[in-house]
């Protein structure tokens, strides 16, 4: 805040070469904080593309996780329902076989 305040003081009368070298010195400060912010700036716009690069890719790992999980449980809900089929069908054939042993 001091660099602020200073700022906005108003400049007291010194003489022109005076008053030129700390324009000269206010300008040569802020052009340096400019381009350290600019720097900043990159990093961080750098940080956040790698970012979201990196949450692409997770989420397209996610996407293929998934639908190899979703193939995997059609499989499995098809093989169940052959099993039930076939479980049926045996039922049906002990029944059957129950009723001819008790008929004889």
């Amino acid at each position: 805040t001091g660099s602020v305040m200073n700022a906005l003081s108003p400049i007291s009368p010194k003489s022109k070469s005076t008053n030129d070298s700390l324009d000269l010195e206010q300008q040569e400060k802020l052009q340096n904080d400019n381009e350290e912010l600019q720097s900043e700036k990159q990093e961080l716009q750098n940080q956040l593309n790698e970012a979201g690069a990196s949450a692409r890719r997770a989420l397209e790992k996610f996407k293929d996780q998934h639908q190899e999980y979703s193939e995997k449980l059609d499989e499995a809900n098809e093989e169940l329902e052959r099993v039930r089929a076939e479980n049926a069908s045996l039922r049906q054939q002990l029944t059957t076989a129950q009723a001819i042993v008790a008929a004889s």
